[in-house]
């Protein structure tokens, strides 16, 4: 389909079918499967894609309104560093998303959360494999998350202060 439109199931993107959607999307309008970073919000999802398969430079990519295009040029890879290496988010393990999100909840120490995201990168303390980092924040800008492997396993946990 061109512009890589593929409509996610009504409601927020954070569900596992809503993800693979918006990865397919992104692959489509991209013609690449591998992502630098891909971060997913509850009506939109935005990524950094190399600009063609082993690239050194990644262009923009945002996902809104069932259509995924580019949305300009990014920048470099850094080649030296682990944490920017691309890689394939279709590999993670998606559906274990909703019970990383409820134990957020549980967890997180955000009181009347407006805002749910998830960054998926080769997270800086842990380069080695892409990781899934789920945010909670409210409108007092109380913030935490929970950080977990490519699995689902949470290895970091950062509750708000409070």
């Amino acid at each position: 389909m061109p512009g890589g439109a593929r409509q996610a199931a009504a409601g927020t993107l954070l569900t596992p079918a809503n993800v693979r959607t918006v990865l397919a999307a992104f692959r489509e309008a991209s013609g690449n499967g591998q992502v630098k970073t891909v971060t997913f919000y509850e009506e939109y999802a935005l990524a950094e894609i190399p600009t063609k398969p082993g690239a050194k430079t990644y262009d923009r990519y945002q996902y809104r309104d069932g259509v995924a295009r580019k949305s300009g040029p990014g920048g470099t890879i850094a080649s030296g560093s682990p944490d920017e290496q691309p890689f394939d988010a279709t590999a993670l393990d998606w559906d274990t998303l909703p019970a990383l999100m409820r134990r957020g909840e549980k967890e997180l120490n955000v009181d009347a959360p407006d805002t749910r995201y998830v960054i998926v990168d080769r997270w800086t303390f842990n380069a080695d494999q892409p990781t899934l980092r789920f945010y909670l924040s409210n409108e007092y800008r109380a913030s935490g998350y929970l950080a977990a492997d490519g699995s689902g396993k949470v290895v970091a946990s950062y509750p708000a202060e409070g």
